[in-house]
């Protein structure tokens, strides 16, 4: 019997069969070996190797499978945190021996827009991204809540579920005369100041130190060179006296 056989390489092997006599069609050994062999010779030319390595992404990574080969992706992911920007999550290693598509770049993920507190603003620059720091500053005679500072740092962090956050933003109040009752003691001078305390006390001439001047002092002036024989008159001044 015989039968005829057309075959197709590219890009797919069809085979279209012709029976003549029978419903039995016999394929002659040395044409099946003619197509096995044009087989080997098609996968031979689309398989081909990237030899480009792609680097991963700053704040980012890259994952490839070993050989880099035809129709091997690459995937790009980003640090917790930043998200993909620009170019492609995936590349594929194409027949030419090249990836498709172009990196990708890892960009902090934004933060809501940071509003200026009343009796307050915000201090520019601000780029409000992913572990960015903004400063929030208070008008004069207004100071921070709960302290007696007039600016704050506020850093863009991530909540447990991965979502961007302010950290705590504080509101501007009316700051309290601190020195209107007069903290420091022992005739120290009180004045305002950007601290803590929202004072400061100078204890100068008071013979006392300290936030408050609370502390005493014993002061003993220089005494000099001494000689044998030779007596010399020793001031020694001392605080606390009777009055503490």
């Amino acid at each position: 019997m015989n039968a005829l056989m057309i075959f197709t390489i590219a890009p797919v092997i069809k085979c279209v069969i012709i029976q003549l006599e029978a419903s039995v069609v016999y394929v002659e050994k040395d044409l099946f070996l003619e197509v096995m062999e044009s087989l080997v010779n098609v996968r031979k030319a689309i398989i081909q190797p990237c030899h480009e390595i792609l680097l991963p992404p700053a704040n980012g990574n890259v994952t490839c499978p070993t050989d880099r080969r035809t129709n091997d992706t690459c995937s790009y992911s980003c640090n917790t945190g930043y998200q993909l920007m620009g170019g492609s999550s995936q590349r594929t290693c194409q027949s030419n021996g090249r990836w498709s598509g172009r990196s990708p770049s890892c960009s902090p993920l934004p933060c809501q827009m940071l509003p200026a507190p009343e009796n307050g603003y915000l201090q520019l620059p601000c780029a409000g991204v992913y572990q960015s720091q903004c400063t929030i500053r208070c008008f004069d005679g207004y100071v921070l809540t709960n302290t007696n500072n007039t600016a704050s740092h506020v850093t863009c962090g991530l909540t447990a579920n991965n979502e961007t956050k302010w950290s705590d933003v504080q509101s501007c109040i009316k700051r309290t005369v601190a020195c209107s009752t007069s903290p420091c003691l022992h005739g120290g001078k009180c004045s305002h100041a950007d601290n803590h305390n929202g004072f400061v006390c100078d204890c100068t001439g008071t013979l006392h130190e300290g936030t408050t001047c609370e502390k005493g002092l014993v002061v003993i002036n220089p005494i000099g060179s001494l000689g044998t024989g030779i007596r010399k008159i020793v001031a020694i001044r001392a605080k606390p006296d009777q009055e503490t």
